[in-house]
């Protein structure tokens, strides 16, 4: 039997849906901006705890035999990244806590991409970093999703 596989559409909205559904009691909402655009040209207009969720990248598997019926195996690149508010008598503390929030993510990820047909690593947050006035908190976090790829 071959596993049906992920399409990369399918590995960014199952962690889309996973973050909404886990962490938006929270407050966590989908941002309005596709990933390569987050979080939009305007400061004043970023959400506390909006994300955006990418799959910047592919490589197939150097020695994976790639055939219609079976798939590809590869490994696909995932990103999500997401803003925190910083206020300006407490911005110490909301650094910490959008550090906390930031774990709450990768422990999220995790869950959402919870299979025995793939496997996720976590590669790093690549990016952490105050912007414009100093009262948005940015993150860039990456992940490695190892799965096939349908060819039919």
């Amino acid at each position: 039997m071959v596993a049906r596989g992920l399409l990369f559409s399918d590995v960014r909205q199952r962690v889309e849906s996973q973050v909404i559904a886990e962490l938006g009691g929270a407050g966590w909402r989908a941002s309005r901006y596709a990933y390569d655009l987050f979080p939009g040209p305007d400061s004043r207009q970023v959400e506390h705890l909006a994300f955006a969720v990418g799959v910047p990248r592919t490589t197939p598997e150097a020695l994976d035999r790639q055939s219609r019926a079976l798939g590809i195996t590869v490994r696909t690149g995932l990103g999500v990244r997401f803003t925190c508010r910083l206020r300006a008598d407490a911005q110490v503390g909301d650094f910490d806590a959008a550090l906390d929030h930031e774990v709450d993510l990768i422990r999220c990820v995790h869950a959402a991409l919870k299979n025995p047909e793939f496997s996720i690593r976590y590669t790093g947050t690549t990016l952490r970093q105050v912007l414009a006035d100093g009262t948005v908190w940015y993150s860039e976090t990456s992940w490695e999703v190892l799965h096939r790829l349908p060819l039919t």
